[in-house]
């Protein structure tokens, strides 16, 4: 009788196992097949002589890859990147792969105001025209920080800063016929939950959450612009390139945290090449010219978009409430906006 429990016991243990393996492998095994079928590619052919692009954070990952591509399609590439020195790289890299000389590195600090008005200053001075500008810049979890201004991190990187900078450079883009300002946003909008007034306050300490808000809140900042844009000739559209592989973690302290994700993408994001191509496919298909105000995943427009990204009353109170924080004056505030 013991040798029957004994046996009942063991293969209730295994079946339990057996069982756990499978909801857990039956799932990823299902995401990585799903993000293989619906992974967009990039099949514009067309060139960008002429052109001048501005892409945030255009020396590493998905900015990288984006760069590369838009130089080797002719475009002046400009790098805004905080580290000047990873900048100068990325524009040595870009050029031995493009044959493209035509690329300029500019410091941008993104958590600092005062950098994003020295850039605006800089690319005032030197350059002659600006067609297309990528947001591509963001961090992702890292827990509550105040910058040098004494505003959320998060926040400021992935949002304040954008909005400054929008309108400190909008004037100058319309001098070009067509322009185009792409945000980079995420899936995890989704999961928003804030209100307006407390986008800056010590309220605001939860580091996933501020990452799916600063997430919302650039749909919503980016919708916001092409509603008031209607008729200038610059568009503005959003895309979430999707769980691609690069170190989203590298501020986590935990090695083993970073370790694990780092394995996790390694298996089910997408290349680099492919995470860009969404941004690419917006910048680049003339079929896409006139689109404004729209959400993109996977080289096409997407519906899979939280509805109050349209929510045109919200999206005016954080217009204000961004011009609040960065204390954004009289000369920098835009009439088409304000």
């Amino acid at each position: 009788m013991g040798i029957i429990v004994t046996l009942f016991i063991s293969s209730f243990k295994y079946t339990l196992f057996n069982v756990f393996f499978l909801l857990i492998t039956i799932p990823l095994l299902l995401l990585r097949l799903y993000n293989k079928k619906t992974m967009g590619k990039l099949v514009v052919q067309k060139r960008l002589d002429g052109k001048t692009v501005i892409i945030t954070g255009g020396n590493v990952g998905l900015g990288f890859e984006t760069a590369k591509e838009l130089a080797y399609r002719g475009a002046r590439v400009l790098l805004a990147c905080k580290n000047i020195g990873s900048g100068h790289l990325a524009k040595s890299l870009i050029i031995k792969e493009t044959r493209n000389d035509d690329i300029t590195v500019y410091r941008l600090d993104l958590s600092s105001v005062w950098s994003v008005r020295n850039f605006a200053k800089a690319i005032l001075e030197k350059e002659k025209r600006l067609d297309v500008l990528i947001f591509n810049a963001g961090i992702g979890f890292i827990k509550h920080e105040r910058t040098a201004d004494n505003l959320q991190l998060t926040w400021q990187v992935n949002c304040f800063s954008s909005f400054l900078l929008s309108n400190l450079l909008i004037d100058f883009m319309r001098k070009t016929s067509l322009g185009k300002i792409i945000f980079i946003s995420s899936a995890l909008h989704h999961f928003h939950w804030f209100n307006v007034d407390d986008i800056d306050s010590e309220k605001s300490r939860n580091a996933f959450m501020n990452h799916c808000n600063t997430k919302f809140a650039t749909i919503l900042m980016a919708n916001f612009m092409a509603k008031k844009l209607e008729g200038t000739g610059i568009k503005v559209n959003t895309v979430n390139p999707g769980l691609v592989n690069v170190p989203l973690l590298r501020r986590v302290k935990n090695s083993i945290i970073q370790r694990l994700f780092q394995h996790f993408l390694n298996i089910y994001g997408k290349p680099v090449g492919e995470g860009a191509a969404t941004t690419l496919t917006l910048v680049l298909d003339p079929e896409l010219q006139n689109v404004t105000g729209a959400y993109f995943s996977d080289c096409k427009m997407s519906r899979c978009v939280s509805p109050k990204t349209k929510d045109f009353e919200l999206a005016s109170a954080l217009w204000n409430k961004f011009s609040e924080v960065v204390a954004l004056d009289k000369n920098e505030k835009n009439g088409v906006f304000f």
